[in-house]
Formats: structure tokens, sequence, C-alpha cells
């Protein structure tokens, strides 16, 4: 769904309806629908597995809801009951309503998709105690009587996940699908490879999750500070089995899983496992344990191309995602230029720079994707640097809004996932209590004012914009305790701003206020909205904190690049 198709609300909502995000319209009625013992579930216009679907979401209740209503005829009779429809026919894509009365409700979807969002809305029309794993047995589970009409802005709703800075085991990557899912987002990027780690199991290349999948050391201090690392091992990686299942979980809550193996540069692990494949080439490479950019790329080669073609094949087999994520972002196109064997490729090829075998391997690359029936997804940097490049992959534009503007322009569709306000690795403040970022602030009142609509963009620029993605990248972020400080509360602020499709309004912070008492019951570690806790600081430790690279000279910089087509600071031919 483009931005702008129904992207502005109707109705100011009612304040007795606490959701996060802002449904579309609500109306208020008299009285409650009480969820008992004897409640029953209608779902029968539904397969048998999506009847089991539905059942699934509805796992938080603590009735096994009585199925007796589908043996009846009568169903418009039938008091206490929820019921289940699906209308393709008369709502836009992911729109729902639900009615709730007090004899019934009534959960309309434009697909079971929708569905699933509409179960995340009258959970938190239920007290915030339905969100503990062993809610009090006093909880009255009773819902307001009301209507509501819903439907997203943004077509693209999405987090970046990295998995590869610092490995997050399976249950923890099941429980932030969990909480995106609160918040009716629809897309997880896993970023699964980078210079420090690769996560994915290959059955065709294993030294890729045996080699690469662990280093010997991390990274504590600062990029702009001199390397002092913890020399204690790190590692991990997903079976194919463990994927498949995160897959499934993601879309019983209408979650995509898209998968990003970055490519040509971010290679490191890749190369640490199958050093041939490497430029410069060396007999022996170890997992980068340093942040930053590593002065390797993977060879622009047959020999790689068709190396990464069985490796897509297995990706594919795993995820059935639409999108591909290949990355092409900050890679040190230098590293080619300096080789004499890939220039000597180059050459007999007639190409006659890096850059040039740049655009030919992310056209080449693109055409993998594409016979595989996705489509591939590169960040802003392979746009800019060859604008004609693999001309239908889809541009994630994180170094502002200006190349996602020219990337529109020329005809792409536009993922937008800004440094500001949508980078969570960043400070969420300028208090010296808040734990080491690698720069910042950026705020919870960043995020919620951002405007997602392509504002001030000509219409056709504007339905470009498939949506918006935070990103939590993760250097400094190394357990679950972190990634609930980096996330909350400023993924509740991108949620409202995402579905709406503009930025939040001044009810937001009350209805914020409510869910964070949701996050409490379900032992999300946020960070409080007048600073961290104390177990959460800085302290004087190697965590202490400091933001070395004012935002807005850091935001000018990455801009200036995106314009001048650079790929990756200090690497470009």
């Amino acid at each position: 769904m483009p931005v702008g198709s129904t992207g502005s609300r109707a109705d100011p909502v009612d304040t007795f309806v606490s959701t996060l995000p802002a449904v579309r319209r609500v109306e208020r009625a008299g009285g409650r629908f009480t969820i008992d013992g004897s409640t029953s579930l209608d779902t029968r216009g539904f397969t048998p597995p999506e009847q089991a679907r539905i059942e699934r979401l509805l796992r938080f209740l603590p009735f096994n809801l009585d199925r007796s209503a589908e043996a009846s005829t009568d169903v418009s009779g039938k008091r206490n009951t929820i019921r289940f429809v699906v209308d393709a026919a008369s709502l836009t894509v992911e729109e729902y309503r639900i009615d709730v009365s007090p004899e019934r409700v009534d959960v309309t979807g434009e697909s079971l998709d929708a569905c699933a969002l509409a179960i995340a809305t009258l959970r938190q029309l239920l007290p915030v105690d339905s969100y503990r794993h062993q809610p009090s047995p006093s909880i009255a589970w009773d819902l307001p009587c009301c209507s509501i009409a819903d439907a997203p802005a943004l077509a693209w709703r999405g987090l970046l996940l990295d998995v590869s800075r610092h490995f997050l085991p399976k249950h923890g990557v099941l429980r932030v699908l969990e909480r995106m899912a609160d918040l009716r987002l629809n897309r997880l990027q896993l970023h699964l490879s980078d210079d420090q780690g690769w996560r994915f199991e290959s059955t065709r290349f294993p030294l890729l999750h045996e080699n690469g999948s662990h280093r010997s050391r991390s990274q504590l201090s600062h990029f702009n500070e001199p390397p002092v690392f913890d020399d204690t091992p790190h590692g991990g990686y997903y079976s194919q089995d463990d994927l498949r299942e995160i897959v499934a979980f993601a879309a019983d809550r209408a979650i995509v899983v898209v998968p990003e193996i970055d490519l040509p540069g971010h290679t490191g692990a890749l190369i640490a496992a199958y050093p041939e494949l490497g430029v410069p080439r060396r007999e022996h490479n170890e997992v980068r344990g340093q942040w930053g950019i590593s002065h390797s790329l993977i060879a622009p080669t047959p020999e790689a191309m068709a190396f990464l073609g069985e490796l897509l094949d297995e990706i594919t087999s795993v995820f059935p995602s639409p999108w591909i994520h290949v990355g092409g972002d900050e890679s040190r196109l230098n590293v080619w230029q300096d080789d004499n064997a890939t220039m000597a490729y180059a050459a007999s090829i007639g190409l006659g720079s890096a850059r040039r075998l740049f655009e030919k391997f992310l056209t080449d690359l693109g055409s993998l994707v594409r016979d595989r029936g996705r489509t591939m997804i590169t960040w802003d940097d392979a746009f800019a640097a060859t604008p004609d490049a693999a001309a239908d992959a889809v541009v994630m534009a994180w170094r502002g809004l200006g190349v996602a503007k020219r990337a529109a322009s020329e005809g792409r569709e536009v993922i937008l996932a800004p440094v500001l306000p949508l980078y969570f690795d960043y400070a969420q403040s300028e208090d010296e209590r808040e734990p080491m970022a690698i720069g910042g602030p950026i705020s919870l009142d960043d995020v919620a004012r951002f405007d997602p609509s392509g504002v001030g963009w000509p219409d056709d620029q504007r339905r470009r914009v498939l949506g918006a993605q935070a990103q939590l990248w993760t250097e400094w972020v190394a357990s679950e305790r972190e990634i609930d400080f980096a996330l909350f509360p400023r993924l509740c602020a991108f949620a409202e701003i995402a579905w709406t499709g503009a930025p939040a309004e001044p009810g937001f912070s009350d209805r914020l206020a409510t869910h964070l008492r949701r996050l409490d019951a379900a032992g999300i570690e946020y960070r409080p909205l007048d600073g961290p806790l104390p177990w959460q600081q800085g302290g004087t430790g190697h965590r202490a904190h400091r933001s070395p690279w004012p935002l807005n000279d850091m935001l000018a910089r990455l801009e200036r690049a995106a314009l001048a087509g650079t790929v990756a600071f200090g690497g470009d031919d």
C-alpha cells in the first residue's frame, strides 16, 4: 500500500482506547463483553490450519474457547461468541474491523494476516495484566463495547535486528517478534552476516557456520579510540530448522522475516570461512573482533558469483520472504582497485575501474535474486554509486531523505531508514548516565516527530515509498536486556508513525504510558522516560557514556557522501 492511499486518520481517537499504535476510527458503545470459560470461538470460514493459527494467537486468554458455535447454523443469534471472518472484497490490504457488543465480538479482516493485527488490538482493549505469562486470577477479562475500523498508512513497518555483531539466541528473536506483533509491525530484517559473524547454517558451505560464526574477542572501546578488546570468545548461529521456526512464528503474527546477507563488503566472516573468495587473497583470515569497516571484499568473479547462487538457493529454501536484502553498503572499492588479479579480471571483461566492477556485481547479483523469484533490496550506497545497476532493486535509504527522494525520482521503490531518527543504537539523550553508544542523541521525541509520508514530494515519488524501518545495530548491544533498553520506548513511537503515516499526535504520550505498563507486565526492561535506571547506566567502566561524534556533523557527512555517490568513507576508487 503506497504512502498516502489510506494515510490520514479520519476522526480523533476516543481516549478510552489506549491502543498503540493509534487505531484509525473508534466509536464507543455502552456495556462490556466478558470473556470466560463459556465464551465460544467461531472460525467456521477458515481451514483447519488457519483455525489453529487463530487459536495460537489467542493463547494469552486463560480460557479454552468453546468451538461448539461452529456446529450451529444460527450464526447471528449465537451469544457470548468471538467470531472471525475474512472479507477481501470490501477491505483494503491489512484493513480490519472489530465490533464489540455485550453479546458477541465480530472480527473482520481483509485476510488472515489482518485478523492477526486485529487480535493484537483486541489484546490492548483488555487489562494490562493480559500481557503476563500467568495473569492474576482476579483479572476481569472484559472488552469495552465499541466499533473499530483500522488500516495502516505504510505497507512496510520494519525493524532491523543485527544478530551478526552480537548473536541473539533464537528465544531472544522470538521475544522481539512478540513485541513487534503487539505494535502491529510487519517486517523483521535479520542482519545475518557481517565482518564479525556468520549466523546462517549452510549445508552446502558448512565452513560458513563452522568457522565464520565465532570470533576470539570483541571490541570494547569506541570507534575513534585506541582499540581495546575483551579477549572473550563470542559466537553462535541459527540452524535452518531454527530459522524456519522463526519464520513460522513471525508469519503467525503477520510478520515477514527478510534475510540480509551483506555483499560485497562486510564479508569478513564469509572470507574467514572461504579465504579463496576474498580480496585481498590470504591463506588464512580470522573473523574480525573489531568494529567498523574492514579492508576486504568478496571477489567479483564468476567463481564467487556461482558460490553466491548456491547460497541463495539455500537462503530462499528457508525464507519465503518476497525480498532478499544483499547489503551493498560501505564497500571499500579501493580494495578491488588495488588488487592486480581483480583488475586483470576487470580488464579481461572490458571494465576499467572498481566502480564499474561494483555495478556489474550488483547487476549480476540482482539477476540471481530475480531468477529465484525474489526482489532484491540494497542499502542506498549501492544506488548512489551505481544508479543504473539492478534497476528493479528496492532502495533502503539510511543516509537521509535526500538520497531516498532521488531514488524515488528515478523510479525506485524506497524504504525510509534514516540514521536520524531511526537508528536505535544511538544514545537516547545527552545525559551522562546513558551507556556508551556510537553517537547521538536520538530521543523518543525525535522518533515521534518524524514524518514518513514523503511530505512535499510529488505524488509519483510518494507512491514509491513502501514504508519505513528502524535499525538496531549491536556493536555495543550485547544482551537481551540491552536490546530492551535500546528498543523501548522508541520502537513504540516508530510503530505509531509507521502505522498512521504521520508524526505522533498529542494523545500519544497518554497511550504510551499505558503501553509501558504492558511492557512491565511482559517483563521488558525498557528505558524509563526520565532516564536510565541505575543498573542500565554506563557507569565509569568501558560502557561509560560518550557520544564523540556530533549527530549534526555525522548527518551532514552522510548526506554529502550519498550525493557524491560514495560507497565507503576513505575507500572509494
